[in-house]
């Protein structure tokens, strides 16, 4: 991507990312922070103006008067953005599928559009024998299987805009951890709304190089690097090894405010009947041939990745910290405004 082009999927980015933070944080103080709430001061004599909601009780009762509980604003909370740009976030970039016309006259060899079928047929493993069914199917269910890819990374890339604006709005420091196999950048926590284009354009600038994604190893970094208490996003779709990720969660969850926003495609549950295909790992590079056509194969993909997603909550329950599954191709507004309202109450 050159620069031009880096330049305007950054500004579409910022603007959608600025949409979002306002749609979310709607009807809210912009004086409270995602989730953080207010420290405790004291208990006090009720005087008029107080809210009703801050009465305690309790200690009305022994006092016989009302008693309100006083609050002050807490102190700076940076918030710290563990973003995920391994290669699977790019899972289902396709490229420009060739007309019927196109592909039957690659198949003959009369030189229309060859490259461009060769290539579809590289990423996808058609064979010219199957073209017929493919085409068919290539608007409808292909481009239900790899429609979502670009939304994958670039819903990343607006989850952590949409963190770092809501962040500066209370003018908190936004700090970035990008991370695939190992980490590949790092923006110590900084103010200001200059911070959120950075943090965006090291997100869309910075190329996967890794052969896997290593979640715990990166949230190992993360405590490394960040000393005094933070609010820490893990931006990811968590395709890692799930081994060592619990007891990287509570280490750092006992320092930090640790959640997780999870970027998911609906292939990730369950794989559309398209036909033979051949899957490639984006990190690994290993491939895959499989017959989706047949209910035992999808039956088979279901399973498998039913049992690795029980697994994945099992260790964010058992570690205490929330993860929240996002949709990559839907909106994600009242799933996140649910979230952080509640957090905050």
């Amino acid at each position: 991507m050159n620069g031009a082009d880096l330049d305007l999927r950054l500004r579409a980015i910022e603007l959608n990312a600025r949409r979002m933070a306002d749609a979310v944080l709607a009807g809210r103080a912009r004086a409270r922070r995602l989730g953080a709430g207010t420290d405790f001061e004291e208990v006090r004599a009720y005087a008029p103006g107080d809210e009703v909601r801050h009465i305690d009780w309790n200690a009305t009762a022994r006092a016989d008067a009302p008693m309100v509980r006083r609050f002050r604003q807490e102190r700076e909370m940076p918030l710290v953005l563990a973003v995920d740009i391994s290669a699977s976030g790019d899972f289902g970039a396709s490229p420009q599928v060739p007309d019927r016309a196109g592909c039957r006259a690659a198949r003959r060899g009369q030189g229309a559009k060859p490259q461009q079928y060769s290539e579809y047929c590289r990423r996808f493993a058609t064979p010219a024998s199957a073209c017929r069914t493919v085409h068919r199917d290539a608007e409808d269910s292909v481009g239900r299987l790899l429609g979502s890819a670009r939304a994958r990374r670039e819903r990343i890339a607006e989850l952590a805009g949409l963190l770092a604006f809501s962040a500066v709005d209370v003018d908190d420091p936004v700090g970035l951890l990008l991370f695939d196999a190992e980490v590949r950048a790092w923006l110590p926590p900084r103010k200001g709304r200059a911070q959120v284009s950075r943090v965006l354009r090291a997100v869309l600038g910075q190329a996967a190089r890794g052969t896997h994604t290593d979640v715990a190893g990166a949230l190992g970094e993360v405590e490394r690097r960040v000393r005094r208490p933070a609010m820490v996003a893990l931006l990811s779709d968590l395709q890692t090894d799930l081994e060592p990720l619990k007891m990287a969660l509570l280490r750092l969850g006992r320092r930090h405010d640790l959640f997780a926003l999870q970027v998911t495609d609906p292939t990730d549950a369950a794989l559309p009947d398209v036909g033979r295909v051949a899957l490639e790992d984006p990190e690994s590079g290993r491939v895959v041939e499989l017959d989706t056509g047949r209910r035992r194969v999808r039956e088979a993909y279901a399973r498998a990745a039913a049992a690795r997603a029980d697994a994945l909550d099992r260790r964010f329950r058992e570690a205490g910290v929330e993860r929240v599954p996002l949709d990559a191709a839907a909106d994600p507004v009242p799933t996140l405004r649910t979230f952080f309202t509640r957090r905050a109450a």
